[in-house]
């Protein structure tokens, strides 16, 4: 049947046929708005914009990862076995490919090049406020 091969036909429209779509790293950082947010975790591709106001630790640390890898930042919070489970209602796909911009480099997680780096300006900045705001706030400062 449709649920006995995670390989069954796309057109079939089950979340099987879902699962076995492939997205770049191109398709992925177009969805790294609170309108779509898309992050891969593990080498999967989830949509949680329906997610966004509904996560336990707010809207903020899954947009520091749209369009981009939340795996460390996933894995580092301990999260539920109920949680993953959920999680299977939000795949979208395999993701293929590598989100740094040196491609070409057989070391993605050396991040010593500037070069190509002005892309994560963005996500760097949006991090650092997220942190200063959540110090200032225990702080009593507002």
């Amino acid at each position: 049947g449709a649920f006995s091969s995670p390989l069954s036909p796309a057109d079939s429209g089950s979340r099987l046929a879902r699962m076995t779509r492939k997205i770049d790293a191109e398709e992925l950082k177009q969805h790294d708005t609170s309108k779509s947010v898309w992050t891969v975790i593990n080498g999967k591709v989830y949509d949680v914009t329906d997610f966004l106001f509904e996560h336990p630790g707010g809207d903020a640390v899954l947009m520091e990862h749209a369009g981009g890898d939340g795996t460390t930042g996933f894995e580092d919070v301990a999260h539920t076995a109920d949680a993953r489970k959920m999680m299977e209602k939000m795949l979208v796909g395999d993701f293929e490919g590598q989100l740094h911009e040196n491609s070409s480099s057989s070391a993605p997680s050396s991040s010593s090049s500037s070069s190509g780096g002005s892309s994560l300006l963005p996500l760097l900045v949006a991090i650092l406020a997220v942190i200063a705001a959540v110090y200032a706030k225990s702080q009593g400062m507002f």
